[in-house]
């Protein structure tokens, strides 16, 4: 069994465009919850669910009504976090229900992210087994150590893209400054100057 490093899970209801591609041979396990709305699935997607059937689960919600989903995916991530609790979680909805609960396991340490499309979705996973998890913790550090601590954008940029080796791109890149932001690491003002709370 691989150990995943990044669940991630689907609100396939209000999110259907989904592509698994990217997922194959690395640590990413993928639940979809499916709704009772959902009696046909596309022929492309039903071939890379079997070919990635280790990494890909699918749920059924048998219910239907308000918050029924939210409820369920709720449940689903309470068993991952139960059964990967090192892993970073990802939920994959358009559901903004979900924001009250990702600041209470934030609170509580957990690492978990809501994308409202799947394309939108990265899985920084570096050669390295532990390097995601790593890497950014690193490159925190010595941001608040002062180690690190570009003054424009751009330079900030940079110093992510080839931060311990790596070599990113640029979308890549603005998802790892995302996170900086989220976390409360640093701000970025209108004019593209960066400080740090």
């Amino acid at each position: 069994m691989i150990p995943f490093e990044h669940i991630v899970l689907v609100d396939f209801e209000n999110v259907p465009d989904v592509d698994f591609a990217g997922i194959e041979g690395k640590p990413v396990r993928v639940v979809l919850l499916i709704g009772t709305r959902q009696q046909r699935l596309d022929l492309a997607l039903v071939r890379q669910i079997h070919r990635l059937n280790g990494q890909i689960e699918l749920v059924e919600v048998g219910v239907a009504g308000r918050s029924a989903f939210d409820l369920a995916l709720a449940y689903q991530l309470g068993l991952a976090v139960k059964e990967h609790p090192q892993a970073q979680f990802h939920i994959v909805s358009q559901a903004e229900d979900f924001e009250p609960l990702l600041r209470h396991l934030a609170s509580r340490g957990m690492d978990v992210t809501r994308h409202v499309v799947f394309p939108s979705l990265y899985l920084p996973i570096p050669v390295r087994r532990d390097a995601p998890v790593v890497r950014l913790e690193k490159l925190i550090e010595q941001i608040r150590q002062g180690t690190v601590r570009p003054r424009k954008r751009s330079t900030l940029e940079h110093v992510i893209a080839t931060f311990d080796g790596n070599d990113l791109t640029k979308e890549q890149v603005k998802v790892v400054l995302e996170q900086l932001i989220r976390q409360r690491v640093l701000l970025i003002d209108d004019r593209d100057k960066v400080g740090y709370p």
